[in-house]
């Protein structure tokens, strides 16, 4: 498990110390940013978003340095600097789609095409990530609480039956003894 230089960051913690007293934050600390970190660092879901990380930054890299390659055989080209390829890639990764750049050419047009259904699927991921990172804490809590109350039934039952092995027990000692009596 990965270390996470998140928790034991003191400044951090006296903020969310005077946050949690305040109703409307009451679950800062669980929904926060810091716990989304913390997740990510130590939970099976951190590889996988630092690989959907990963693609994005690749699609944004291939995605520039493909439309301006094939903007340049162009005429009357629209993306012309690494700037606005880099500009375009970002806007239609994240599916914005401004208008201000846009490809003019077949080959330019298929590589956006490749670019916005990349970018739709990578943000899919990142979003069913949150949302469930979100509902998943309240379930959580649900279960922790289900979890608390049957453990309070068991340790009840555990108690009475303590209780009636040491009554059977003294019962058996007193029957040894009398049995011994009688010998």
């Amino acid at each position: 498990m990965v270390r996470s230089p998140w928790k034991s960051t003191a400044h951090w913690d006296s903020h969310t110390k005077d946050l949690s007293h305040n109703p409307h934050f009451a679950n800062y600390e669980e929904l926060g940013l810091r716990s989304i970190l913390r997740d990510i660092f130590e939970n099976r879901a951190g590889p996988a978003l630092a690989l959907v990380g990963f693609f994005v930054i690749l699609v944004l890299e291939f995605g520039s340095y493909l439309i301006i390659r094939a903007e340049s055989e162009a005429a009357n080209p629209n993306i012309i600097t690494p700037i606005d390829a880099l500009w375009w890639s970002l806007v239609t990764i994240a599916t914005v789609g401004y208008g201000d750049e846009y490809p003019v050419t077949i080959r330019g047009r298929i590589i956006g095409s490749i670019v916005i259904v990349t970018g739709v699927a990578l943000f899919s991921i990142l979003i069913g990530y949150l949302s469930n990172r979100f509902v998943s804490t309240k379930e959580e809590q649900e279960f922790f609480e289900l979890s608390h109350h049957f453990l309070n039934k068991i340790d009840k039952q555990l108690e009475q039956q303590t209780k009636s092995i040491e009554a059977i027990e003294s019962r058996l000692t007193m029957i040894e003894r009398e049995l011994n009596q009688e010998e």
